[in-house]
């Protein structure tokens, strides 16, 4: 920190050395070049005092006026017939420059950077134009005070060179103490070579007598402010500036083509002449900086977002893996706790008392896995994978078999659950699966909710809109009217005590927004505290004509199955289930602990199926299913089925490329391992038979 104070402190004592070098410099060649009464064209001092109040602490900048005001005092003295006439111009020149640097300041704000064309033009309206005003006041009020009016001279003989002269230096010496703009740095090589061009063609064009060429300049002076920005404008207009001030002066070069022009005319075309090009060549640069800087902003927010995106995507992809993997490990002991109590209520020879106990181990475990498939359903909705299979449905069946689901915990809470639809007859094009989902959760939710009273679920299609609309109304508890907006966001319901008293997620509600949305629908509620909500949702839905049973359609079998299965499985307590629930179906089971196992039995015995664990040791269940089908033996055609608590999209996918044909989830439900199995086991023997 000290090392840092210390550094300042040098750098402004460097920077006000510079400035007192420049001011006496600018001041000395001003004096010499006009001589004794002339007033100059370009009156540069002024703005380096300005320059000294707005760059300079105040240590330093006492220091640095003291030496302004003895070296004016001493130059004035030189070249005056009066003291007390070389006196009042010091005080001119240093009133004037304060008053600049002061108005400089409240432009520039407190970081003073010269940047952007609108901080350039309030500089020189609101800075070096009042100043330069004040500065002829207060030398008209002065000379007129003393009886002087011969001094006063005319407005542009002295207001001019001093706009002049502060427009130019001025930006010059902010631009030189800040850093250039990154995307403007060039070499040093580049800026010597088109600064010094642009000097020595300024030279040739001004000295020339027999053609006015000057106007070849301006391109040249365009191409400094595109290349080098503003400090290259700036110094480039100064440049010329200084060149052409001797033609000015003795009328030489583009002057010479009228011998008539006295000082003061020359001296009006030359400040217009290079006041013009100073705005405009400052303006353009700061334009073209601006857009460089844009450019350079616009990049790095591309490559922001570009990493933005892929530390989204990484994330994306972990939650996925962690939800695929804690969606396994929950599974893989869940399919034994469900497993088994499914195969104990199935025995008439339990006794009723721990027949209840095992109901509610089966109660608590089908809830646990409801949470589960929650989060998995939202994670879905979320990344905008869910997929949906638009098929001819009968709505009111599907409605009547969602009403079916809930009507046992309806009855036994005392509740009347109904339902009742008004729609023509026929069948409609919608994604039945996801259709059920959202009513069972709806249904499910108005159950939960309601101690007495009624659940009414009413189905309307509307024939014109081809539109289905939902109503699930209840009497239960109802919703506080502040915290209906947020019911469908993830984790939320009315209030904590909600979780406490009937459970849940918060996920269900989330979910079915999240899939009446991608259908294309909408979904809403309307509710009072204490007299009962009405859920509903639209979807739509295209009205088709039943098709009507192929002759001779056989109804689903019902019977139990009979073929000879191999389950795979690397954990002992999966394979005793699958050959239990097998048992139960009617199956013939064999067991095989590993992929290897697999490969080798299936080598041996042929099979009417395989159940196939996907994560195993050494050969995991997709390698041995590729393995079994291109060994082109007995179960080279044997339908494969995956039995996996692997239940993601990419994990399904993974199973259908390695060949497999069907996939039951874990925890097993005897249901679902009955119609999977029954469907593969027919497709295969059709094919076998053909």
């Amino acid at each position: 920190m000290k090392d840092q104070t210390q550094d300042g402190v040098a750098r402004q004592a460097l920077t006000g050395v510079l400035l007192c070098v420049a001011y006496a410099a600018a001041l000395w060649v001003s004096l010499k070049l006009i001589g004794r009464d002339a007033v100059p064209p370009f009156w540069p001092s002024n703005a380096v005092i300005a320059a000294m109040v707005l760059l300079l602490e105040r240590r330093v900048l006492w220091a640095c006026m003291a030496a302004v005001v003895v070296s004016t005092a001493v130059l004035m003295l030189a070249t005056s017939d009066f003291a007390a006439l070389a006196l009042m111009r010091v005080m001119f020149n240093v009133a004037e420059g304060v008053v600049g640097g002061l108005l400089a300041r409240q432009v520039m704000g407190p970081r003073r950077l010269l940047r952007t064309a609108s901080v350039f033009v309030k500089l020189q309206l609101f800075a070096v134009l009042p100043a330069a005003a004040f500065g002829v006041v207060l030398r008209t009020g002065a000379f007129k005070l003393i009886g002087a009016d011969a001094y006063i001279g005319s407005l542009h003989r002295v207001f001019l060179p001093h706009v002049m002269g502060m427009a130019v230096i001025l930006p010059a010496a902010l631009l030189l103490s800040q850093p250039t703009m990154p995307e403007l740095r060039r070499s040093r090589r580049e800026t010597a070579l088109i600064l010094t061009g642009l000097t020595i063609v300024a030279v040739l064009l001004f000295k020339q007598e027999a053609f006015p060429s000057s106007f070849i300049i301006s391109p040249l002076l365009l191409l400094t402010a595109i290349r080098l920005g503003p400090r290259g404008a700036v110094f480039g207009n100064l440049l010329v500036a200084l060149t052409l001030l001797p033609a000015t002066l003795h009328g030489t070069g583009p002057f010479a083509l009228h011998p008539e022009w006295q000082l003061e005319q020359r001296a009006l075309l030359y400040q217009g002449v290079c006041l013009t090009s100073l705005l405009g060549m400052s303006l353009a640069a700061f334009m073209v900086a601006e857009q460089a800087r844009l450019r350079r902003l616009l990049v790095r927010r591309a490559a922001s977002a570009r990493e933005a995106r892929r530390r989204a995507l990484t994330a994306s992809r972990a939650k996925s893996d962690f939800l695929a993997t804690m969606s396994h490990e929950i599974r893989t002991p869940m399919n034994s706790i469900l497993g088994f109590t499914q195969v104990l209520l199935r025995d008439p020879a339990m006794p009723g008392g721990i027949r209840g106990k095992v109901e509610v181990i089966a109660q608590a475990g089908q809830s646990l896995m409801t949470v589960l498939n929650d989060i998995l359903d939202f994670s879905k909705v979320e990344a905008g994978q869910i997929e949906l299979h638009a098929e001819p449905l009968d709505v009111e069946a599907c409605a009547a078999h969602a009403v079916e689901i809930l009507q046992a915990p309806a009855i036994a809470k005392g509740l009347a659950l109904r339902l009742e639809a008004d729609m023509a007859p026929g069948q409609y094009e919608i994604d039945g699966q996801r259709l059920q989902q959202i009513l069972l959760n709806l249904l499910n939710n108005a159950v939960k909710f309601t101690s007495f009273g009624h659940v009414l679920l009413t189905v309307v299609f509307f024939e014109q809109e081809q539109r289905l609309r939902f109503e699930v109304q209840d009497t239960g508890i109802g919703v506080d009217p502040e915290v209906i907006d947020r019911l469908f966001t993830r984790f939320s319901q009315a209030d904590s005590s909600t979780t406490r008293d009937y459970g849940g997620s918060g996920l269900g509600l989330a979910i079915c927004k999240g899939l009446v949305e991608r259908m294309g629908g909408r979904i809403g509620v309307e509710s009072r505290l204490s007299v009962g909500s009405t859920f509903w949702f639209e979807v739509p839905a295209r009205r088709i004509e039943a098709k009507a049973k192929a002759a001779g359609e056989a109804p689903a079998p019902t019977a139990p199955l009979s073929g000879r299965v191999l389950v795979v499985d690397d954990h002992a307590m999966n394979r005793l289930l699958g050959e239990t629930l097998l048992g139960l179906l009617g199956c013939e089971v064999d067991l095989a602990a590993s992929g290897e196992e697999a490969v080798q039995a299936c080598s041996e015995i042929g099979y009417d199926a395989i159940l196939m664990d996907v994560h195993m040791p050494k050969m995991d269940g997709l390698a041995a299913a590729r393995a079994i089908q291109a060994s082109g033996g007995m179960n080279a055609t044997t339908p494969i089925i995956a039995m996996s608590a692997d239940v993601m999209a990419r994990n399904l996918e993974q199973c259908r490329q390695a060949g497999m044909v069907d996939h039951i989830a874990k925890p097993v439900q005897l249901s679902v391992m009955h119609a999977v199995l029954e469907r593969c086991m027919s497709d295969h023997k059709r094919r076998s038979a053909a």
